[in-house]
């Protein structure tokens, strides 16, 4: 039974990294991911609209984009068919693992709404399973996170120059994208790993998106 699942689960990983092959995505570029729910209450969608667009020409970048389009058509209209953007809607856990491999950085574009000043959302805890180092403009929580740990960057005004700014320094700055990198994996083990919690609670999250998913796909 076990290698029965081995197999299966290898089956998934393979179809997972081929489905990335097939949207061009390789460890040749910088790659910078978001991945959620795009919604205009949620996302500073303005500031990373301008960012991506003047990067277009820079082929160092990629964008990746995943998730379920709330309110935001305009937003994904507006980057989709940019050379550096990869946009997809919901991903499953094993594109998802198998993305993370290629992922060099994680956008949390939130606005300080209070909701998530007070919290740390949950892609931001992935992002730190994956060590991926974090730019934010988000106040509060996050901020204190990533500044006292130093696991990212935490932009004052969370606009195109300094974005650019930030995914730049991380770029060109190898021994600061490794130490931070290193922080955010040792900063999950260390606050978030206990007991397993956290995978609980994401495979929970992740099946109710997906069972969400479904029900929208196929209603009864």
């Amino acid at each position: 039974m076990g290698q029965l699942v081995d197999k299966l689960g290898e089956r998934s990983i393979q179809k997972a990294r081929q489905k990335w092959k097939s949207y061009g995505l390789n460890n040749e570029k910088f790659n910078i991911l978001y991945f959620g729910t795009f919604s205009s209450q949620k996302m500073n969608s303005d500031s990373l609209v301008e960012t991506i667009q003047k990067l277009s020409d820079d082929n160092r970048f990629k964008f990746i984009f995943c998730g379920l389009v709330d309110d935001l058509e305009r937003f994904k209209c507006q980057i989709e068919k940019l050379p550096n953007v990869i946009f997809t809607d919901w991903i499953d856990n094993t594109e998802k693992k198998v993305l993370f491999e290629y992922a060099r950085v994680g956008l949390a574009p939130y606005k300080n709404k209070t909701d998530y000043l007070n919290s740390i959302p949950t892609k931001i805890i992935e992002y730190l399973s994956a060590g991926l180092p974090i730019i934010t403009g988000l106040k509060g929580n996050l901020k204190s996170l990533i500044t006292n740990y130093e696991c990212g960057i935490y932009c004052e005004e969370f606009r195109s120059k300094q974005i650019i700014d930030a995914i730049n320094n991380l770029y060109s700055n190898t021994d600061l994208h490794k130490k931070m990198s290193h922080n955010a994996l040792t900063l999950f083990e260390k606050k978030f790993n206990a007991n397993d919690v956290y995978k609980n609670l994401v495979d929970h999250v992740e099946k109710i998106k997906s069972d969400s998913q479904k029900s929208q796909r196929f209603p009864i």
